[in-house]
């Protein structure tokens, strides 16, 4: 017996929309790649098989989560500010590591997907959360006895108050891994 497979008329039709848009977008950023030196012309290129790796892939939040987890050790710090220490210091500017980007890519995609269901839940576990959220006040008030710069004062808060959104991440995405 055959199979009969029918086609989404509408999808197909959408299709037919989307993939010459995407063309023409990829033949423009290529061209305006060209254009700028050799070390930006190989990260927009990466940038766009990335996206359309993305596009690819069914499981993009695991994905990500596990390009997170293989990030984690490798220092890619890229400083979107830079201010030199005077003397040392474990902050040094605004800070974008792999991990950061490929987790934060992962946290949205599991907001998303928490605002599309409504039965998905974040646990905040208050035994935990409380308790954190309230040292983090007290090193908010007491911050400005500090003498750094107020750019890495903010973004060493900042850090700090990413690890608890890895924490709620990990405990609320209920992502399952077959293995």
């Amino acid at each position: 017996m055959k199979k009969k497979y029918s086609v989404n008329k509408r999808v197909f039709g959408f299709e037919w929309g989307v993939v010459p848009l995407l063309a023409t977008f990829t033949a423009i950023t290529l061209f305006y790649a060209l254009s700028k030196e050799p070390k930006w012309m190989i990260f927009i290129i990466m940038a766009i098989l990335f996206c359309y790796g993305i596009i690819i892939i069914k499981e993009r939040e695991k994905f990500f989560l596990y390009m997170s987890v293989i990030f984690l050790p490798i220092n890619l710090d890229f400083h979107l500010i830079y201010l030199p220490p005077l003397v040392y210091r474990p902050v040094n500017g605004m800070i974008v590591s792999g991990f950061d980007l490929f987790f934060f890519l992962a946290f949205f995609s599991w907001i998303f997907r928490y605002i599309a269901d409504p039965k998905e839940k974040i646990k905040f576990f208050p035994h935990i959360s409380i308790p954190f959220l309230l040292m983090w006040a007290l090193a908010i008030i007491g911050i400005g006895q500090n003498a750094a710069p107020s750019l890495i004062k903010a973004w060493s808060l900042w850090i700090v108050f990413r690890n608890y959104l890895v924490f709620l991440y990990l405990e609320s995405a209920e992502i399952k891994i077959n293995y």
